[in-house]
């Protein structure tokens, strides 16, 4: 069993509405709307989606949204709040996202935002990226956000501690220079429950990164430190890469 289907489970859900505020979120969507508006796009991909935080703001903007991820847990979670919201119609879809039940061509962006990326090996990080290429039309765009070796080993730290209202996160970090790895060891504290989950994220200098985008099919990439679009600078903690497909992928 892959780390990736215990993680997202009750402990990811106690943490979850702590990690991301509404601020955040805010500029999130601005960033995706600001991009799809430029293009005159309207159907937008949400990879992984987790319990739905973009994808439910993007179909309030009224965008045909679909949301996919592969635990079926966190997708009731995400079609109980758009049922609550009363929200336009969003398609759910429980699938792996290195092989996605979705015909060529039929997105003008994807969206893989928070972390969600390099979960894989090597061979399963470069699938997903050919298969978000391979779902987006000519032109259309995927927005990466992710980190690099140069935006996390400035920072790292080998320990890590949250404390959000009822809940306190500790995480204990472990980098693998060898594999690239950064391995995380979580203990989740709500109320008179403990939870206990492990992660494994594959991390990739900036130029490995740019070369399996290219291999992948986009053609041209943009580097930005944050959601305000503002250019990515060595130094900076985080990378968001904004991706256009070839026209022939």
């Amino acid at each position: 069993m892959f780390w990736w289907e215990t993680y997202f489970t009750d402990g990811w859900q106690a943490m979850l509405p702590h990690l991301r505020g509404k601020q955040a979120t805010k500029n999130e969507i601005a960033c995706l709307d600001y991009l799809l508006q430029q293009n005159s796009g309207q159907t937008v991909l949400d990879v992984p989606c987790s319990t739905g935080r973009i994808a439910l703001d993007l179909a309030k903007l009224g965008y045909n949204v679909t949301a996919l991820d592969y635990n079926p847990k966190l997708l009731e979670k995400g079609k109980a709040t758009a049922l609550k919201k009363n929200l336009p119609p969003i398609n759910w879809l429980q699938a792996d996202m290195r092989q996605m039940p979705l015909p060529n061509q039929c997105f003008d962006m994807a969206a893989c935002i928070f972390g969600s990326f390099g979960y894989f090996d090597d061979a399963g990080n470069h699938a997903f990226l050919t298969e978000a290429a391979r779902v987006l039309k000519p032109n259309g765009q995927l927005v990466l956000e992710t980190h690099t070796l140069e935006t996390l080993l400035p920072i790292f730290t080998e320990h890590g501690v949250w404390r959000f209202n009822n809940c306190l996160v500790i995480e204990e970090r472990q980098f693998d220079p060898f594999t690239g790895r950064l391995n995380g060891e979580w203990t989740v504290l709500k109320g008179k429950k403990q939870y206990q989950m492990q992660s494994s994220l594959r991390m990739y200098s900036l130029p490995q990164l740019h070369n399996l985008l290219r291999q992948a099919g986009f053609n041209d990439i943009q580097y930005y430190s944050d959601y305000t679009l503002t250019p990515y600078q060595y130094g900076d903690d985080l990378l968001v890469c904004v991706c256009t497909k070839g026209e022939v992928v």
